[in-house]
């Protein structure tokens, strides 16, 4: 019979041992399953009695390399090829070599590798023709047909996954390799000798029936967590009259839409104030800088943040992730893609339900006449009057972005531009680029340049090493963020004055995506000490030599300027700065801070002379210009929920305050009363 085992046969004894040989002169590995007695044995079979297929093709007469494919993908996928041969078995004869590919013969017994095969013989006879009868009789093949069917769907469901959360390999373009280290579920493809790299845009979120439910959820719990109900805030006594007027009246204001703004809103809402106000500049989706001049490809914050969720689960970051995109998907995240960051913020936004004009800029705050509890804040859309004003505006919003003197008064302003700024970066191809800054936004824009083609990239440092240890990390518990604001200010200027001197490093993945490019440098204790043009070339002299480029890039950060703010002039005269209350330890100047606004323990601006205008305690700073009196604060990730829960206190605190004589005389004059029945209740 075809297949059968035969003792004492010399030929196939000869060929076995003589492809054994080869194998390991070849330095192969045995495969589970006997693969190399598989191949021997087809080659015996071919041989002796060949049989037609289904096809007209030979059975047991695959291409090798078919074969051979086949074992790989299984190896590759960490199981055994079921199809790579069968192990010794006493009906083995009564099947063909089909049967061993995965077509059982009418009457054969299913054969598995492994410890089900194992199992399967050591059952009884009559147990193994039972299992045969179910599995080869027509009961067998309708579970068959099922089981295959639903194999089939499962695939298509991983595929659909896979394809959603951008794993689905892509074809490798000419001249390009993949970064080693990519940034999680963004695939990125980096040229390695020139040539924009093609990143993909981030899945829209793929699981709506999940987000629905966690919708659902955040309603219940919003409404679980709702005592006590009652809104307090007292409306103003101006309010009617300045609705007649045509002015609005509103308890908070807040400028700025983005992370602190939506955190500050959603926080009062918790506290019982509901007349906020949010103005923003820019339309909405594209409030705070993730979709519009930053060029990191992820945050650099860990990704289990919180904050804006002001403690409900169902508001956090990682429950949206998981709902949008799948359990596995946040499982295998490093850190959220920006992207994705804003789509968290919009759709918070959106189950917060703030109050939120987009498309309007605030040009000024000041005093009103006739209340002094109450500020005008005139806008491009008209005027509002607020009890409270609070800025939100981020990185910049206490200054501007500042390019330095020895590059500003040098070059023409279309041969330099600033990290907080938005970029064409495809105006860098094949062009020379030097960045000045080592900070995380230089190496984006250094990576952002080389992955659109630019010639080189040179970045400098004023350090004499590249800083390693991110102090972030250190500052992201709770007390510290907590409790910062109540330091004494000694050891506030020292914490901020040590960040200062430490900074951080990029993200590892940020170091890589330049690092990669052979066209990318970095010069440690390399200043910038002047900045000439020699005819169109910019000439860079620094500490580590000269230099010669056709691009500027300054990441130096913000300035912190009231002055530069238009929405700030009129009470910038009277605030009171770091440099105006405090001296600092010897060893420990930093003239970079005296500039600094001196804050209260609500985020309040202080007077610089006591009693010239109490008016500037109604504004409330909850930007970058903060961080020197209160800690992590609005524009850092990491202090989004200590800082709203330290400021919506402060606010709600401030306008209970205010209000105290009439909360008493309507405590005074409450009667309403809880036992309405004075009679005798029935007996139990």
């Amino acid at each position: 019979m075809p297949g059968a085992r035969r003792a004492g046969d010399p030929a196939r004894g000869a060929l076995r041992r003589a492809g054994r040989a080869r194998h390991a002169r070849a330095g192969g590995v045995r495969r589970p399953g006997g693969g190399l007695r598989l191949r021997l044995l087809r080659d015996l079979r071919r041989r002796g009695r060949p049989r037609a297929g289904p096809r007209g093709r030979r059975r047991g007469d695959r291409p090798a390399a078919a074969r051979d494919g086949r074992a790989r993908r299984a190896r590759r996928h960490g199981r055994a090829d079921r199809r790579a041969g069968p192990a010794p078995c006493a009906a083995r004869g009564a099947r063909s070599a089909a049967h061993h590919r995965g077509r059982r013969a009418p009457d054969a017994r299913h054969h598995q590798p492994g410890a089900r095969r194992a199992r399967h013989h050591r059952l009884p006879a009559d147990a193994r023709d039972g299992i045969a009868a179910r599995r080869t009789g027509p009961v067998g093949a309708v579970a068959r047909r099922r089981r295959h069917a639903a194999r089939r769907a499962a695939a298509r469901r991983g595929g659909r996954r896979r394809a959603a959360a951008g794993r689905r390999a892509t074809p490798r373009p000419v001249g390009s390799r993949t970064c080693p280290r990519p940034c999680p579920r963004v695939r990125v493809r980096v040229p390695s000798r020139g040539g924009p790299a093609v990143t993909a845009r981030p899945a829209r979120p793929d699981r709506p029936d999940r987000l629905v439910a966690l919708e659902a959820r955040v309603r219940e719990e919003l409404a679980l967590t709702a005592y006590p109900a009652p809104e307090w805030v007292r409306p103003h006594p101006a309010a009617a009259a300045a609705a007649t007027g045509g002015t609005e009246v509103v308890d908070v204001l807040v400028v700025g839409a983005g992370q602190a703004g939506l955190t500050l809103a959603f926080a009062l809402k918790r506290r019982g104030g509901t007349d906020v106000l949010l103005l923003d500049s820019a339309e909405e989706g594209a409030e705070g800088p993730w979709t519009t001049f930053a060029a990191m490809h992820t945050l650099r914050t860990p990704k289990r943040l919180t904050g804006p969720d002001q403690g409900l689960p169902s508001l956090t970051p990682e429950a949206w992730y998981r709902a949008a995109y799948g359990d596995e998907a946040w499982d295998e995240l490093v850190h959220i893609p920006k992207e994705r960051w804003q789509g968290y913020l919009s759709w918070f936004r959106r189950m917060t339900a703030p109050r939120v004009r987009n498309g309007v800029s605030v040009t000024c705050v000041g005093p009103t006449e006739g209340h002094r509890d109450l500020l005008a804040v005139e806008h491009t859309g008209g005027t509002v009057l607020a009890r409270r004003v609070v800025l939100a505006t981020g990185m910049d919003g206490n200054g501007e972005w500042t390019v330095p003197t020895v590059v500003r008064d040098a070059l023409p302003a279309d041969r330099y531009v600033h990290t907080g700024a938005p970029v064409d970066f495809s105006r860098y191809a094949g062009r020379r680029v030097g960045v000045l800054g080592g900070g995380a936004s230089g190496f984006d824009y250094g990576g952002s340049a080389l992955e659109h083609g630019a010639a080189s990239v040179d970045l400098f440092f004023r350090r004499t090493e590249v800083p390693r240890v991110n102090p972030f990390r250190w500052m992201e518990f709770f007390a510290f963020g907590a409790h910062f604001p109540d330091l004494p200010d000694e050891d506030k200027w020292r914490f901020t004055a040590q960040f200062n001197r430490t900074n951080q490093p990029p993200p590892q993945q940020t170091w890589y995506r330049c690092t990669r490019h052979d066209a990318f440098s970095w010069h440690t204790a390399a200043g910038w000490d002047a900045v000439r043009l020699d005819g169109d070339e910019v000439v860079v002299t620094t500490g580590a030599g000269e230099f010669r480029f056709d691009d500027v890039i300054a990441a130096t950060g913000p300035s912190v300027d009231l002055a530069a703010r238009p929405e700030l002039v009129l009470l910038e005269p009277y605030v009171a700065r770091w440099g105006d209350r405090f001296t600092a330890p010897t060893g420990w100047e930093d003239p970079s801070l005296v500039g600094y606004p001196y804050l209260g323990s609500g985020f309040e601006l202080t007077e610089r002379t006591p009693g010239a205008a109490p008016w500037i305690g109604r504004v409330h700073d909850f930007t970058y210009g903060a961080r020197l009196s209160m800690g992590l604060n609005g524009n850092m990730n990491s202090g989004l929920g200590a800082g709203g829960r330290r400021l919506a206190d402060a606010i709600s605190r401030s306008l209970f305050l205010e209000d105290r004589s009439a909360f008493f005389d309507d405590y005074r004059d409450f009667d309403v009363p809880e036992l309405v029945d004075l009679g005798r209740g029935d007996p139990a």
